[in-house]
């Protein structure tokens, strides 16, 4: 076996080599992804940051309307809620295979509103 010698405090004298580049590669491969997952994140959301939801009103079917069409583009099943078509909510399911608990993940999409004289950048970055 090609390498140096490390001590290893739980596996005692190991050889690191070949398998240590695999591992690095393997380190650099996973940062591109987890960088090509943030940038893809980004771009995702990115158009939110163009719609006025800041409460009141609240205008949240902006963001509802938005998210539909990304749902409906991925193949992803929603389904819009609202007891004041401007306030309206959406629930989205990816179903499991039942092998593991489900996990619900819970957001709003309306801001507080913020005295703009103290901001630098407005708010709602229409050119985001």
């Amino acid at each position: 076996m090609q390498g140096r010698r490390h001590d290893c405090a739980s596996h005692g004298p190991v050889r690191v080599g070949r398998l240590g580049g695999a591992l690095r590669a393997e380190r650099r491969a996973a940062a591109r992804l987890v960088e090509d997952r943030s940038r893809d994140d980004a771009a995702l959301s990115k158009p939110c940051w163009r719609l006025d939801t800041s409460n009141p009103p609240g205008n949240e079917y902006l963001v509802v309307d938005y998210l539909k069409q990304v749902f409906d583009k991925e193949g992803i099943p929603s389904e819009i809620f609202a007891s004041d078509p401007k306030r309206s909510n959406i629930v989205a399911r990816l179903k499991g295979s039942g092998r593991k608990r489900p996990l619900l993940i819970v957001g709003h999409s309306d801001v507080v509103t913020t005295d703009a004289a103290k901001w630098k950048l407005p708010g709602v970055q229409r050119d985001a």
